[in-house]
């Protein structure tokens, strides 16, 4: 029998009675090039933690998270596209200029797949020409 890899738990709901730990699934983290480190963190109950770390010289608030449902992550995302796209840009190509090589590092648990960055480039280019024909 194979173990599964233990990644520990996140505590959520703290300061309410619901307060409680609940083991990691899997994570994504990516460090940019400003030291903001962006995590993706999949609970064992389907739910999801969003975690920003800001360097402390940036003014903002050096920790933020969000416990989120996993369809409350997907509407969060949603209305990104939609914003984005409201204010005419392609939030497509925004998304895959931030996700390159040169603009980040990133690791994640034993039980993901690493990012193939090449066929994300020929996909989006693909969505940029779909973007341009659907504004005709």
């Amino acid at each position: 029998m194979i173990e599964e890899k233990k990644y520990g738990v996140a505590t959520v709901g703290v300061g309410t009675s619901e307060k409680r730990e609940i083991p990691i699934e899997e994570y994504v983290k990516s460090l940019y090039k400003d030291n903001r480190l962006v995590s993706i963190v999949k609970l064992e109950d389907g739910s999801f933690i969003l975690s920003i770390e800001n360097p402390g010289s940036s003014g903002r608030a050096t920790q933020t998270s969000m416990w989120l449902s996993r369809e409350s992550f997907i509407s969060l995302i949603s209305t990104s596209f939609l914003y984005f796209g409201c204010a005419g840009e392609n939030f497509g190509e925004l998304l895959q200029e931030c996700v390159t090589k040169d603009c980040l590092d990133y690791d994640f648990s034993d039980n993901l797949k690493p990012l193939d960055l090449e066929k994300q480039k020929e996909n989006s280019e693909e969505q940029k020409e779909n973007f341009k024909n659907n504004e005709r």
